[in-house]
């Protein structure tokens, strides 16, 4: 007798959510257990479709759109449906998605939207044969990092070079928000909505500014005492944390970065936080002698559309 067939159609969040975190569940289990206030984060905005049979959910999978470049947020199928063409067509229906939206590079986990992982994790070795089977490019190693601050000083290593050229480190004030924008527009676009959306939101307290004697700003932070709607807070609980760390490039090579960094885990000590959490980290040596240790470790994979 004939199997049904698998169907796919878009995600429908008021009747299937249930189902996805299920099959969520079932294939990744407790190592990646997500909330449901986190999982509806990531995929406001998103292009989601399930893969279905006989009434049951099968498979899964979420896309990001921004300009010119797309993400793959999330792509599962449970175990007993594996290897049959359900996770190849979810991907393509995503990226045939992504490609009549104008993306022309796609990357897997982040890089369009909220993301649940910042590439493909390195302990699901399937995923990685299926992507690079696919014609995805692995490249880099990323890192997610966690550290108990609970008794954290800042180290007076991290700290010299910066002060003996004078540089001043303090949290934002609403009078910095045209400044703060303006900076990472002309340094660092690609940080630009993050830093206006906490601008936006008048969350000054989690930004902190380096400015040279003169005043001039030379380097911004974000830092968070609570990360809100943190993906894996089930598995480490409530954590806070710091990133999109940038220095101008006219000011790097005298520890002003390493400085923010040491500074920004001392606020957030005083502030109550007990653990931090800094994802998507290319530098896993340099944020490791601050003391901050590997959690999950990615490969990040990417692919071209085709025009």
């Amino acid at each position: 007798m004939k199997e049904p067939a698998v169907s796919i159609r878009p995600y429908d969040a008021k009747g299937d959510e249930g189902a996805v975190l299920m099959l969520w569940g079932n294939v990744l289990g407790e190592a990646w257990v997500v909330g449901p206030s986190a999982f509806r984060a990531r995929l406001e905005g998103a292009h989601a479709l399930v893969a279905e049979r006989d009434g049951a959910i099968v498979g899964f999978a979420a896309a990001h759109a921004h300009e010119d470049s797309g993400q793959l947020a999330a792509l599962m199928v449970r175990p007993d449906f594996q290897r049959k063409g359900i996770g190849t067509a979810l991907s393509r229906a995503c990226l045939d998605w992504m490609g009549k939206k104008g993306v022309r590079n796609a990357r897997f986990g982040s890089g369009a939207g909220p993301y649940f992982w910042p590439g493909v994790p390195s302990e699901l070795k399937p995923a990685t044969r299926f992507f690079r089977k696919r014609g995805w490019k692995h490249a880099e190693r990323l890192a997610d990092l966690v550290m108990d601050i609970s008794s954290y000083r800042a180290p007076r290593w991290a700290m010299d070079r910066a002060n003996a050229a004078g540089v001043k480190m303090a949290p934002a004030t609403p009078k910095d928000g045209p400044a703060i924008l303006a900076f990472e527009k002309l340094h660092f676009e690609d940080w630009y909505r993050s830093f206006k959306e906490v601008v936006s939101e008048k969350r000054f307290d989690e930004i902190l500014l380096a400015r040279m004697p003169d005043g001039e700003l030379e380097g911004t932070l974000l830092f968070p005492a609570k990360d809100r709607d943190f993906a894996w807070e089930p598995v480490l609980g409530s954590v806070g944390g710091f990133g999109c760390v940038g220095v101008a490039e006219k000011f790097r090579q005298i520890g002003i970065g390493m400085a923010m960094c040491a500074r920004s885990m001392e606020l957030l000590r005083e502030a109550g936080t007990g653990t931090i959490y800094v994802a998507w980290v290319y530098l896993i040596d340099w944020y490791g002698k601050l003391g901050l240790k590997v959690w999950r470790e990615y490969r990040a994979a990417q692919i071209r559309l085709k025009r």
